[in-house]
């Protein structure tokens, strides 16, 4: 099963989200690189509907027609299918000395998301490690992929920034004040230095549910 990393803050959020809406969204750079080179020169033509290829992005370059300058672009997830999340975690002390891949199933295993490094816990945990090296087994939660749109990063809404796990104080999204883009922008700033968002950058955007580990 594939894993789908998050910061501990930023899943922390979502998982608000999960529980108190039964979806959220999450917006990925991931397979967008060569058009991120420069994302004023491209637009979306359309997004393939079709079995086989459901959710590939097509590209042209802008003002052009051409069919042979088409890129193909390929999401990592797909709709339908289920990933463990991937978070900051860490087990006992005396397991320090192994890699992740080496940790047996049996051990305990703490989660960075829940604080658990405060004293006088942290006296028996090991060392962080990163949600990149998380195995499918030491996870606790499963999202599947609902719905998955190309477009730029400074399209998203208002509604769609709490969705992202924005909790900004403005109680009215369809206001037209911005305030939770602004404060999404801000948290995308923080995570994303190479592609700000000023230079509004084509993302993937994901719509997913929290599904049962037995999925």
């Amino acid at each position: 099963m594939q894993g789908i990393p998050f910061s501990p803050d930023v899943w922390k959020a979502k998982l608000r989200v999960l529980k108190e809406k039964g979806e959220a969204q999450t917006r990925r750079l991931s397979g967008l690189k060569e058009i991120n080179q420069s994302p004023n020169d491209w637009e979306l033509e359309l997004i393939l509907e079709n079995e086989k290829f459901k959710g590939i992005a097509c590209f042209l370059p802008k003002g052009r027609s051409n069919p042979t300058l088409v890129k193909y672009v390929k999401p990592p997830y797909h709709i339908g299918e289920t990933y463990y999340v991937k978070e900051a975690w860490a087990v006992e002390k005396k397991y320090n000395h192994l890699k992740p891949s080496e940790i047996p199933e049996t051990a305990t295993i703490y989660y960075e998301s829940d604080g658990v490094g405060e004293w006088p816990i942290n006296l028996s945990i090991g060392k962080w490690r990163s949600p990149m090296f998380m195995s499918a087994w030491a996870a606790r939660h499963f999202i599947t992929i609902t719905g998955i749109k190309a477009e730029r990063l400074q399209s998203i809404t208002d509604r769609e920034a709490i969705a992202e796990g924005i909790d900004f104080s403005c109680t009215q999204p369809d206001s037209g004040c911005g305030c939770n883009r602004r404060a999404f922008a801000r948290l995308w700033n923080s995570l994303n230095p190479q592609y700000p968002w000023s230079l509004n950058p084509w993302v993937f955007a994901y719509t997913l549910k929290l599904v049962e580990r037995d999925v």
